[in-house]
């Protein structure tokens, strides 16, 4: 999953995004809207990462979510995702 694939993908993503860094708020997460340079931008000022790491830990997260398939969405719209390992 690339970070182009983060906005395409940013409505089933963002409940994971908040899950992986919890100092984000719900409306900072919600700003994000899916963009892949607001949201290193918004880690670099929250956690005091460089460019670089907060790019890193973005990919990190990234290709985490690639070793996961989307499963199905239930009646509430939350997303279910099966381990593909």
């Amino acid at each position: 999953m690339d970070k182009y694939m983060l906005k395409n993908q940013w409505e089933r993503l963002k409940e994971e995004v908040q899950n992986q860094w919890d100092e984000l708020s719900h409306k900072e997460v919600e700003q994000l809207r899916g963009d892949w340079n607001k949201l290193v931008r918004k880690l670099q000022e929250k956690y005091g990462y460089s460019r670089s790491e907060a790019e890193e830990e973005a990919e990190y997260f990234m290709s985490d979510l690639e070793s996961h398939e989307y499963e199905d969405e239930d009646e509430y719209g939350e997303v279910t995702w099966k381990d593909t390992y």
